[in-house]
């Protein structure tokens, strides 16, 4: 239950914000980009894992077997209501989080920098101001970091048949 308690926590975090700090939706995806490359300190922001690793394990975070498919619902649920569109389709909201984690973990990609259309394309598409959207995607993306770290440096399995 790490994930829901994480989510949680972050939630009323960011809610308990000085709402003076009125920062930008931009300003508020940089820093969120910064508090997840913190929580992960063994993965480095201008290093990040290559995008298909990413697009692989954010769908087993997302609609694997854990806690943090919970998160993900969360996510559902709060952006339909904010879009205020139903008909919005689950595999669709997979889609817009899939970019965003993405972005988000690439973004200080060395050699390699997120053209500024798509950036807001994507902060359009994504409030980032919202408390629950953004403590969500954090907390994904932290365990999609951890998660690609395992699956990089663990051991590949042995193809021997005995």
């Amino acid at each position: 239950m790490k994930a829901i308690d994480e989510f949680e926590s972050r939630c009323i975090e960011y809610k308990d914000q000085d709402p003076k700090q009125d920062l930008t939706a931009s300003a508020v995806y940089l820093l969120s980009h910064k508090v997840v490359y913190a929580e992960v300190t063994y993965m480095v922001p201008e290093h990040p894992p290559g995008v298909e690793i990413l697009a692989i394990i954010i769908k087993d975070v997302c609609q694997g077997e854990s806690h943090f498919t919970q998160v993900f619902e969360q996510i559902a649920v709060r952006y339909i209501s904010l879009v205020g569109d139903g008909g919005i389709s689950p595999q669709v909201i997979f889609y817009y989080v899939s970019n965003v984690v993405i972005s988000l973990l690439v973004l200080s990609r060395k050699n390699s920098q997120l053209s500024t259309d798509i950036l807001i394309k994507i902060i359009q598409r994504f409030n980032f101001r919202d408390t629950i959207l953004r403590a969500g995607i954090e907390v994904i993306a932290a365990e999609v970091l951890r998660r690609c770290f395992i699956a990089i440096e663990s051991p590949p399995l042995s193809a021997e048949v005995y």
